[in-house]
């Protein structure tokens, strides 16, 4: 889970990293209700909930193997900087 929080306003964004779509398919039917009923008196309105598929991370090692379900909208890239 990474938090970013605007240090002059009330917005807030979170984004969870999944080792599979299952597994956030399974956290999205079994626990997400739970934690927005324990936010209820912290938020204003329930949180957008997008779906993003990782397209490029620098913490990996570059190769098809490491991205085996990339999406066809993505284009290979190389190191940064390259």
């Amino acid at each position: 889970m990474i938090v970013f929080a605007d240090p002059g306003g009330p917005e807030v964004i979170a984004i969870s990293l999944w080792s599979s779509r299952e597994d956030a398919e399974t956290y999205a039917r079994e626990a997400y209700l739970g934690l927005l009923s324990r936010l209820a008196t912290l938020i204003e309105r329930a949180p957008a909930v997008r779906t993003f598929q990782l397209a490029y991370s620098s913490l990996h090692p570059a190769g098809v193997a490491t991205f085996p379900s990339q999406s066809a909208i993505t284009t290979p890239i190389g190191s940064p900087g390259a």
